[in-house]
């Protein structure tokens, strides 16, 4: 059952080739989350490619799924979330991710038969999006010899990213070098920011706390990741909160509620977070989780958090 609910009312490549060398570890690719190839023994189309972009908690969903037509209406529910344009015909995140499956399995294929996407520029790829620069050439091999190998480079500036692939073995496989120390902040961030297209718009992206606790949820927002209307020294900000509920890895209910948030200038200056409560009774004892994705109206940034309860 869906319910609505009503409520009250180019920095400069070589500074980055720094930074990103300075905080290089020393472990070869496929050490860390959502970089290794996709497991064989998924044979899902969906899942192997999509599970790049899912937060953990919907990749626990999915695996749990035991019949089809669950499944169906989670892949359905999945792109809907990320649609940024809700009354329209057109998702436009879906498009993005098809079209950066097309590139890859074009660019990367790297005798993959058609599976570029799961090579380890593709996986970058479909989480990170296409960089902003991207440069070729060619290194030391770094065998003591003066064999030069091919390499490129790809620069994400949002992120302050800067990733290095080198074709060690001449194989025409180019691998991850090594791995950036924000590079699993990258991905946590691209996954969790619900929009694919504009990487500019992670700027703006506000992440927020939550729980859920006596019948209700309890969201704290930072401060100064939010855009506030001044008006007669009162400070104003609108969101739309979903919450996605959960139960027993089966999603059982959605709740749609706007928040009209205000509060005197003086006294919101003296604090780092806001915090409002949105009501919510479950219907029946169980492990739930919620997922809860809230839009910022004037800005339409949108983020999204997960909390769990046993009921």
């Amino acid at each position: 059952m869906k319910k609505i609910i009503s409520c009250w009312s180019i920095m400069i490549v070589a500074v980055l080739l720094a930074a990103a060398a300075c905080g290089a570890g020393g472990t070869k690719t496929g050490k860390q989350v959502n970089m290794e190839p996709s497991e064989g023994s998924y044979k899902d189309p969906f899942f192997e490619k999509a599970r790049l972009i899912m937060a953990k908690q919907e990749i626990e969903v999915y695996k749990h799924l035991t019949n089809k037509e669950a499944k169906e209406e989670f892949i359905t529910e999945f792109w809907k979330k990320r649609d940024p344009t809700p009354g329209t015909e057109e998702n436009e995140n879906l498009d993005e991710f098809m079209e950066r499956i097309e590139y890859a399995n074009k660019w990367f294929n790297e005798g993959s038969q058609g599976r570029g996407w799961d090579s380890e520029r593709g996986r970058i790829l479909l989480q990170l999006g296409f960089p902003e620069e991207r440069r070729w050439g060619e290194r030391p091999n770094n065998d003591g010899t003066s064999k030069r190998v091919p390499m490129e480079i790809w620069t994400y500036l949002n992120y302050q990213l800067v990733l290095e692939f080198v074709d060690w073995d001449d194989s025409g496989k180019l691998l991850l070098d090594r791995i950036p120390t924000n590079l699993s902040y990258a991905l946590e961030k691209a996954r969790f920011s619900l929009d694919l297209r504009d990487q500019a718009n992670l700027k703006r992206a506000f992440r927020f706390e939550v729980s859920f606790t006596e019948n209700q949820f309890v969201i704290s927002i930072p401060t100064d990741k939010l855009n506030f209307e001044e008006k007669d020294d009162t400070m104003k900000v609108d969101f739309d909160v979903t919450v996605y509920i959960y139960r027993d890895n089966q999603e059982t209910d959605e709740i749609k509620v706007p928040i009209n948030f205000s509060m005197a200038r003086e006294k919101l200056l003296q604090m780092k977070t806001i915090q409002f409560n949105v009501p919510y009774t479950v219907s029946e004892k169980g492990k739930y989780y919620f997922d809860v994705v809230i839009e910022e109206k004037s800005t339409g940034a949108r983020y999204r958090n997960f909390t769990r309860a046993k009921i």
